[in-house]
């Protein structure tokens, strides 16, 4: 599970990564590359997932999806597509 302070979520806004997602259920890891444009931060008593707001890199949806951290087995931001992960350090 990936678990980001809100400035280094929020340093990740706007940006376009390589995810690596790993479910219970799903015995292989599954890779996904997304444009991240939003962060919505846990709230004891409100809300107890946070998760990244994103859209496909190829896609055509109106909506961004919710991408949630607890899903998250690493995250590599790129430069301009996705054909060049690199790996996200905090800072």
């Amino acid at each position: 599970m990936a678990d980001f302070t809100f400035d280094t979520a929020c340093a990740l806004m706007g940006r376009t990564a390589w995810i690596e997602l790993n479910w219970p259920d799903v015995p292989e890891p599954t890779f996904t590359c997304v444009h991240i444009v939003g962060v919505v931060m846990a709230m004891e008593g409100v809300y107890d997932a946070p998760h990244f707001l994103t859209f496909q890199y190829n896609g055509s949806q109106m909506f961004p999806e919710e991408l949630f951290w607890s899903d998250i087995r690493s995250l590599y931001p790129v430069r301009t597509n996705c054909d060049y992960p690199r790996e996200f350090k905090e800072q």
